[in-house]
């Protein structure tokens, strides 16, 4: 990406300073200009089809989204992605790209393949594969400097992200997905640090609200450690997390996961379903990229697909558990 690819900076010099999300906003208005496959993108995302199922006594939001397929679909094998280029690396964005340099560190761009309107990825600068206890402080400025009107989320090198050899993360407008609801109602009752499992249809998550960044981040880095003890595994386990600034400190909602998709997604003739979850699905909001998942998806794969891949509730709150006892130890 070129100098003059970068049309703002944050933050910016004394007396200069705009509010991050103003920033974003003018970016995405600008690369509807002037960058064709975006604007297109953005066309289609108006033209989507969506609907509402309910499901474990939950509400959910389905959507028809075709322009996803890429991402749905991306062959996430270690050898598939050591041979192609990373396209989230600066010097192989699109030439019409451009970007808000955020810290010095992270690009914030328009997706080219929107979910939301509006939706961003934030890209950092160097090369370096995902890793939630090695960026959680960027996510967490990130957040506060985009409140209240955008959240963050996270997508697991092996449960969402695309690209998972480089260290990105993703902007949504709050409200976009059913599970910000119950953020908001945590964050109703914040404390300086909390730690509790919340149980949704067919997953876990585990919600951590706090005043202090650093509590945050601390809570994040011991989950991560106690769920690869209870999962037998090894780095950071399979997570997806999303959340965002509450005027006076963090939500975040951490879903362990066991499996990066589910069965369905292997089966051949009618009973496939193309669904990859991330933080989206695991949020409430299922992306199909094939109008016939769209159609045929009911109550009972829907809350099947989830079980098929988040970790199971017991694991879960042993993992919390720990950190607690943890917490209480310090």
């Amino acid at each position: 990406m070129s100098e003059g690819n970068v049309l703002a900076r944050f933050p910016a010099p004394p007396g200069e300073g705009r509010p991050l999300a103003d920033l974003c906003r003018e970016l995405y208005r600008g690369q509807l200009l002037t960058w064709r496959e975006f604007a297109e993108a953005y066309a289609a995302l108006q033209a989507v089809w969506i609907r509402e199922l309910q499901a474990g006594g939950e509400r959910f939001v389905v959507q028809f989204n075709p322009g996803r397929e890429a991402s749905t679909a991306a062959d996430l094998d270690p050898a598939a992605l050591a041979a192609r280029p990373c396209f989230l690396c600066p010097d192989r964005l699109p030439r019409e790209q451009a970007a808000v340099l955020y810290r010095e560190e992270y690009l914030i761009l328009c997706n080219p393949r929107p979910i939301f309107s509006p939706h961003f990825t934030v890209s950092a600068r160097a090369h370096r594969p995902q890793d939630l206890a090695g960026g959680i402080e960027d996510l967490l400025a990130l957040a506060k400097d985009l409140a209240p009107d955008l959240n963050v989320f996270y997508n697991g090198p092996d449960c969402g992200a695309s690209a998972p050899d480089h260290l990105h993360f993703q902007v949504y407008p709050r409200g976009g997905l059913p599970v910000d609801r119950r953020l908001a109602e945590a964050a109703k009752d914040m404390g300086a640090f909390s730690l509790a499992c919340l149980s949704l249809a067919g997953r876990e998550a585990v919600v951590l609200a706090g005043t202090e960044a650093g509590d945050l981040a601390g809570g994040v880095r011991a989950l991560l450690a106690a769920l690869g003890r209870v999962r037998g595994g090894e780095g950071e386990g399979m997570v997806n997390c999303l959340g965002g600034y509450y005027g006076r400190g963090w939500v975040l909602a951490v879903f362990p996961r066991r499996r990066g998709r589910p069965g369905a997604y292997y089966l051949a003739g009618e009973g496939r379903r193309v669904i990859s979850p991330g933080s989206v699905e695991m949020g409430g909001m299922v992306i199909t990229v094939h109008e016939g998942d769209f159609a045929a998806l009911d109550e009972g794969t829907l809350l099947g697909i989830y079980e098929d891949v988040a970790l199971e509730a017991p694991l879960v709150r042993e993992a919390a558990a720990a950190v607690r006892g943890v917490l209480r130890g310090a």
